[in-house]
């Protein structure tokens, strides 16, 4: 995966950073190298991070003079495993405080001063190197609590590994989304994302006044059908009372229209549209489905960073399978 950084403005927004990426991660857990001197801002990440990941931050604390810290985590990973390197000397104290053991499937392992003994972490990890606070900014830095203060600093994120690089990804589709201001809930969130996907590329053959999108607190379309169709499944359709033999709904106009979209068929495309659905989980679970086929909703759990809360959410919106009633996504 190629590198890429974010910028942080100051506390709150590296916490946001990390509860971002306590979202993107499923339940295999992943490795978290932070990299960066004292004030970067590791600790306040990590805060974010356990919140992300279902858990009280103000739980966590610096492991600088314990060296690990471990907290059980709700649903998805089993447990966030919170170590400091920088008071060790040799990787023979690692060994001693059983480290291999935290590197077990469905932990999620965020090591801070990772630079330290990089070698013990393995190929398949995170990287996030922090920069470090100007003069200025250090002679205001809480050293114990690692909190950054002052303008802006870049932090560079890079990837080795699948796992790590499908959650990399997912992370950084959802610090775009919430930097472009397109991150939302409930039916804002599903509303918005059908506009974006139904109006893609048609500002050349239609106008939005030909679009009709059916809010649910006002009175539903008696049928909307599909007007013009690609591959990102209804380019355009309209609301018609009369419309016997329409063509049937496909992709995200269907959402619109109140169907849903079956999982096991459905193109990545019709699955960003979904909420808290990326382009990177979206091909996700086109890549589980593909190596083992969905039975049943609860299976979405398999993909990473999709857990209990994500999967109920997507509930009212998929299916497995021709449920009666329900036009195959095929056709």
């Amino acid at each position: 995966m190629t590198p890429w950084t974010f910028v942080s403005r100051d506390a709150e927004e590296t916490f946001a950073a990390g509860r971002e990426l306590g979202r993107a991660i499923g339940a295999d857990g992943v490795v978290i190298a932070l990299v960066g001197p004292l004030g970067a801002g590791k600790t306040v990440f990590v805060k974010g991070l356990a919140e992300g990941l279902g858990l009280d931050p103000r739980r966590v604390s610096s492991p600088t003079f314990v060296i690990a810290q471990q907290y059980p985590l709700p649903e998805g990973p089993e447990v966030l495993h919170h170590v400091d390197l920088y008071r060790l000397e040799a990787e023979q104290e690692l060994e001693d405080l059983g480290f291999d053991d935290l590197l077990a499937p469905g932990a999620v392992l965020a090591v801070e001063w990772a630079d330290r003994f990089p070698q013990v972490l393995g190929p398949d990890r995170l990287t996030i190197e922090f920069e470090g606070p100007s003069v200025s900014e250090a002679e205001g830095t809480d050293a114990a609590s690692d909190r950054p203060s002052g303008p802006g600093r870049r932090a560079a994120v890079s990837a080795s590994g699948r796992a790590a690089t499908q959650v990399a990804a997912d992370w950084m589709d959802r610090l775009e989304r919430r930097t472009e201001g397109r991150a939302a809930d409930g039916a804002f969130e599903r509303l918005s994302a059908l506009v974006v996907l139904l109006m893609a590329g048609c500002a050349a053959l239609a106008s939005a006044a030909e679009f009709v999108l059916v809010d649910e607190r006002a009175t539903p379309c008696p049928t909307l059908v599909e007007v013009e169709a690609d591959d990102w499944g209804t380019r355009r359709a309209r609301c018609d009372s009369g419309a016997a033999g329409a063509p049937p709904l496909r992709g995200v106009a269907r959402l619109v229209n109140g169907d849903r979209i079956d999982l096991e068929h459905a193109p990545a495309a019709w699955l960003e549209a979904l909420p808290g659905i990326g382009p990177a989980r979206a091909e996700a679970i086109v890549r589980e489905r593909d190596t083992r086929p969905f039975v049943r909703i609860e299976d979405l759990e398999r993909v990473s960073g999709i857990g209990p809360l994500t999967r109920e959410r997507l509930a009212e919106f998929v299916r497995v399978g021709g449920d009666q009633g329900m036009i195959d996504d095929r056709g």
